[in-house]
């Protein structure tokens, strides 16, 4: 189907924000988590694709600097389309744990791409290295689903459900709150998952 996920964003890419919405469940309600006390002033988003969560959050918080970080060029080139402000740096590579130095950021975000990411274990290290004491890790993400052909089905778009993304988290962040959520009638679930350094 798609031979990379280079590729299947550059093909995405044009359509992306016009029909996430009818599966990527979640998204506004990651925001509603921030607490209205919160003023991050060094804010990196992991996977930020076209800018979705970066164009709030450049609204919410004008004077903190925005990292986003994405491997597809495509979905890069739409998120600088969308994004204006001179605080914000767009980086489009990997994300490793040698991305950023140590405590870089005092809030890390990820929306639904953690479950698209092969090394796991290694990325979320990576976050609790970046992630300044006293920071906020939040992730919006697919958390489980009954049904095998389903996931047999999102595996050939490159999410994994079987990979343990929330427990993982919850081992990582003991300080943390989780909430899941069914999306068409329980086919899957998604989860909301905040946790503090």
């Amino acid at each position: 189907m798609y031979t990379s996920k280079e590729q299947y964003y550059r093909i995405h890419s044009p359509f992306y924000n016009a029909t996430r919405w009818a599966f990527l469940f979640g998204r506004t309600k990651l925001h509603n988590h921030i607490p209205d006390s919160a003023t991050p002033q060094r804010i990196l988003e992991i996977g930020c694709g076209t800018g979705y969560h970066l164009a709030q959050l450049e609204q919410r918080f004008p004077q903190a600097q925005l990292t986003g970080i994405d491997s597809s060029e495509a979905m890069l080139k739409i998120a600088k389309g969308k994004i204006h402000s001179e605080q914000t740096v767009f980086i489009k590579d990997r994300y490793t744990g040698d991305s950023f130095p140590e405590n870089s950021f005092d809030l890390i975000i990820c929306s639904y791409s953690l479950t698209m990411m092969n090394d796991l274990n290694n990325v979320i290290e990576a976050i609790k290295k970046h992630l300044c004491a006293e920071g906020m890790f939040m992730a919006v993400d697919f958390d489980q689903s009954p049904s095998l052909l389903f996931k047999q089905w999102m595996k050939t778009n490159f999410v994994d459900f079987d990979a343990g993304l929330f427990t993982k988290l919850k081992t990582s962040f003991p300080n943390y709150s989780y909430h899941t959520y069914q999306a068409y009638l329980g086919l899957w679930t998604y989860a909301l998952f905040v946790g503090r350094s």
